[in-house]
């Protein structure tokens, strides 16, 4: 993939020849002593060593980055009064040196934090997608119940349902709750994501039928839903770190739900924490529009290293 890049890349700059002296791949996986040993989430590849990429690539030096280390390192590159990098969520007041919280749901839920050591900030890592998932209401009680049975498993991963495939998860949660009538159409593509997740985005087509003023009740309630669980989550994240300086939301489902996170639900949820509320209302909340924040996440690493 690199040589081909780099090949093409040459043909555009007149035939000259592209040597990079540095490389940063972001994957999501965790990364350990240069290598990523686990199977990266989104391809079916078990191994990668960077010192052995270094030899085959003939570059001098080449660095492994977990997908959200990169969006954390990405967040030193933004302007936050730039609409095209960020949406502000709550202005808040941002202090500086303190740390700054990440949380993004897409295909699964990732999450980084950033801490002040010295002279600059220091991203760190997590696998905290895979920590357990923490009901806050009766409601949010009876879908961590209804999954435990439908999974036949007591843990119940915050990732499954603070994600795509958790949209769906709550949607078929409120479904057979049988409080809202399911439309045929959305029945019949949630049908064929479960046998067969390339012929249609299920989760996608949920969230556009819940963005309309007039859509699908069933819809609506579930995207409701899943902001509320998402917001607590990003709360609890903000108030274990106490990120006074910013949260910031990645993913790709917010930036494409603008109009749904803003309606409430995810920021009541967020500072909802009882005797804390007054700390978290002060935390400026964001988030990440540009689709360019990992690829401005490595070349920030790439540079220091």
């Amino acid at each position: 993939m690199v040589k081909d890049f780099l090949t093409s890349a040459k043909k555009k700059n007149l035939n000259e020849e592209l040597k990079p002296k540095k490389a940063c791949f972001a994957l999501a996986g965790p990364v350990e002593d240069h290598t990523i040993c686990k199977k990266i989430s989104n391809l079916d590849w078990s191994l990668l060593d960077a010192r052995d990429l270094e030899q085959v690539l003939d570059i001098d030096r080449v660095s492994l980055l977990n997908d959200f280390e990169a969006i954390g390192y990405g967040i030193l590159g933004l302007d936050v009064s730039d609409s095209k990098d960020v949406s502000i969520l709550q202005e808040g007041t941002s202090k500086a040196k303190a740390p700054i919280g990440v949380l993004g749901a897409g295909t699964g839920l990732g999450k980084a934090y950033l801490t002040w050591e010295g002279s600059s900030y220091t991203v760190n890592s997590s696998e905290g997608g895979h920590s357990d998932y923490a009901p806050h209401s009766c409601q949010t009680t009876k879908l961590l119940m209804y999954l435990q049975d439908k999974y036949e498993q007591e843990k119940i991963d915050i990732e499954e349902i603070v994600s795509g495939r958790g949209i769906v998860a709550i949607y078929q949660f409120l479904r057979d709750k049988k409080e809202f009538g399911e439309s045929p159409e959305i029945a019949q593509a949630v049908e064929t994501w479960q046998q067969d997740k390339s012929q249609v985005d299920a989760p996608a087509v949920i969230a556009t039928e819940g963005n309309k003023k007039e859509g699908d009740h069933l819809c609506r309630n579930t995207m409701a839903l899943f902001f509320e669980v998402y917001g607590a989550a990003a709360g609890n994240i903000a108030l274990t770190l106490l990120s006074n300086g910013g949260f910031y939301i990645a993913g790709g489902i917010a930036p494409k739900n603008l109009g749904l996170i803003t309606q409430g639900n995810f920021m009541k949820a967020f500072s909802d924490k009882i005797k804390m509320k007054s700390i978290l209302k002060n935390i400026p909340v964001y988030i990440i529009t540009t689709e360019e924040i990992g690829l401005i996440g490595a070349t920030i690493y790439a540079d220091q290293v």
